[in-house]
């Protein structure tokens, strides 16, 4: 016979739940529920919060009216203006559990559907003795302060992968170069961000996304590498090691590693890609999930790409791991070693190896397409799938901040918001910069920061003489206030320059010089000014000639036209010779140079006021 056990412990303020199946004989089970609630439906403006599985397919958190609800995931909350109850599992190893919003609620552990990513069954759990995992009821004012106790508790049960190194702000090649990603952009992004205040203790993050394995070999990783880290700078890089990305015809293929070698392990030095990928309870080889199939990453091969991927990046430099498309290892199946029963058995089995490989080499691992449980295995995770540059990018991301936000600090040591990335619309750029500041974590832009037309274009300016290809290769802008040049370039620190906001140097030190026919012998440089009243703030300074170099104007309110006629008015009632001021050259529309570079300077304008008005510090 069977005993059957179920333990219910009064914690203070929230109870645990614990199912236990004992017998003589082994028991086997794929499903089991370890606490069933009345849900009275009586109670007004009864709402269900819905947590998603993992950040898949741009899946949400979603709230709605209990009655309407679908299944949630891990844990959820049932709330309206009285209070709200919390329900959730504390333990991942074994089960997948769901939160059933029906009449009475039921949490249910073996769940498989479309949103957990299978096509088949929950594995069947099977022992002498089977639990359920341990489950949290609390009550609470609010779902919010709910939220946070459940997260607080399951920190107590897991343990949270910490970091106490510099936090990633940097820059990642996903939305800027996408599969055209190579050492020279990398390398440019690199300098792009050194002369930046973006980073953490004085330290950023240069990161290759996907696709860094397909056209760079090894000698150009490794100078990358080294490049980046010159510059006092961490190179990371991307694996997805648990995905088979092969067409349906390539699956008799010998397996590869991301280098391309083929992968000998003593024991399985034929091996193909249909022997390690996962297969249903009959053998039949299971679908691919986001193009790729997923693997068996129980599988002695699959663990050796992993730990060789990792060993190899590590090996040449890099410092963070972003892992992607981690879900595949958490699919239903049929797997290598008969031991691991279910999908997060297999999850956690391979998950733990890829932690242990990467804490041995140093890097701060960072979990992209993952399950939102269990959080011990990446320092960071994604709160949501991929965030673009459009309001509704932006407002995916919010729904994610907003109903799980309890996630950072409790189950990741960050919750990441993904890339920025702007495209030229000001206001969505502005969105975009906001949402990812409310995320609150680590934050790793991501636009095409290749700057050869950029920098061509200014030193043009700046030298009033169209430059070459060439000379704007060998000359690098410098501002000549900025604190990161007081750090990185104190020789040309000079913040007390009422002339020069912008030099050019090369590496030799050589200054790039204004080259025209009536003009010679004279540094080349930028003034820069920022403004919404330019009539006020430097108007009668360009009429008195006082710079020597010409003056970019970023007209914040669109007031470049008023100024540039009252100049040529002025210029005309002085009888001022007309070669004296030529607006093209002499007063500048920065948008007219460079707009994305305009717009990026007008999202600051916000964050500048706050400074100025005591809101937020420096260091805030």
């Amino acid at each position: 016979g069977r005993n059957v056990e179920w333990k219910l412990c009064d914690k203070g303020n929230y109870i645990t739940a614990e199912l236990t199946i004992q017998s003589k004989n082994e028991v086997y089970i794929d499903a089991l529920c370890a606490f069933r609630g009345e849900i009275k439906p009586e109670e007004a403006n009864q709402k269900f919060l819905k947590v998603p599985f993992d950040n898949d397919d741009w899946v949400k958190f979603e709230s709605k009216e209990y009655s309407k609800s679908e299944m949630g995931y891990g844990v959820s909350a049932v709330y309206n203006q009285n209070g709200a109850l919390i329900i959730g599992a504390l333990e991942y190893d074994i089960w997948k559990t769901g939160i059933i919003p029906n009449e009475c609620i039921e949490v249910r552990s073996g769940v498989t559907d479309k949103l957990t990513r299978d096509t088949i069954k929950h594995g069947t759990v099977h022992g002498e003795i089977v639990k359920s995992p341990v489950i949290y009821i609390g009550e609470s004012r609010t779902w919010q302060q709910g939220m946070m106790g459940f997260a607080d508790i399951y920190n107590e049960y897991n343990t949270r992968l910490l970091w106490h190194g510099p936090i990633p702000f940097g820059w990642n090649s996903w939305y800027a170069y996408m599969k055209e990603i190579d050492m020279d952009k990398y390398m440019e992004a690199s300098k792009f961000v050194s002369k930046t205040n973006f980073y953490d203790k004085n330290v950023s993050y240069i990161n290759f996304d996907a696709f860094w394995n397909v056209g760079l070999t090894s000698e150009e990783l490794l100078k990358a590498a080294e490049f980046v880290k010159e510059r006092g700078q961490i190179p990371g890089a991307y694996i997805a090691p648990f995905a088979g990305w092969i067409k349906e015809d390539c699956i008799d293929d010998y397996v590869t590693y991301d280098t391309g070698e083929r992968v000998r392990v003593d024991g399985f030095e034929d091996i193909r890609y249909s022997d390690i990928i996962l297969k249903d309870y009959n053998g039949r080889i299971l679908p691919p999930l986001d193009g790729g199939y997923p693997l068996d990453v129980t599988h002695p091969v699959v663990i050796e790409r992993l730990r060789y991927v990792i060993k190899y990046l590590g090996g040449l430099g890099y410092r963070y791991i972003k892992a992607d498309f981690l879900g595949h290892a958490a699919v239903e199946g049929k797997h290598y070693i008969k031991e691991i029963q279910t999908g997060m058995a297999e999850y956690n089995y391979a998950m733990q190896k890829l932690k242990e490989y990467c804490i041995e080499e140093g890097m701060f691992i960072s979990l992209s397409i993952a399950p939102l449980f269990p959080g011990g295995y990446g320092h960071s995770r994604r709160i949501c799938c991929d965030v673009f540059q459009q309001f509704k990018d932006t407002e995916y991301l919010l729904n994610a901040v907003t109903y799980g936000f309890w996630q950072n600090k409790k189950v990741y040591e960050f919750t990441d918001p993904d890339h920025i990335c702007f495209n030229g619309n000001y206001a969505e750029a502005k969105s975009r910069l906001v949402s990812a500041l409310v995320g609150g974590t680590l934050m790793l832009m991501s636009n095409d920061v290749e700057n050869e037309d950029i920098n061509k274009k200014w030193l043009s300016v700046a030298r009033r003489k169209k430059a070459k290809a060439k000379t704007a290769e060998r000359f690098m802008a410098v501002g000549t206030g900025l604190i990161k040049t007081k750090q990185q370039y104190p020789q040309y620190y000079n913040p007390s320059d009422t002339q020069r906001d912008i030099i050019w140097v090369d590496d030799d030190g050589m200054r790039a010089m204004i080259k025209t026919s009536s003009i010679s012998g004279l540094e080349a440089g930028l003034q820069v000014k920022v403004s919404r009243k330019g009539m006020g703030y430097f108007f009668n300074d360009l009429c008195n000639l006082r710079y020597e170099v010409p003056v970019v104007y970023f007209d914040i309110a669109h007031d470049y036209d008023k100024v540039a006629r009252e100049l040529l008015m002025n210029q005309a009632f002085q009888g001022m010779p007309s070669d004296e001021i030529i607006l093209e050259k002499n007063f500048v529309r920065a948008s007219a140079i460079d707009y994305q570079g305009y717009e990026e300077v007008c999202l600051y304008e916000e964050l500048v006021m706050a400074l100025i008005k005591g809101k937020i510090t420096v260091d805030s």
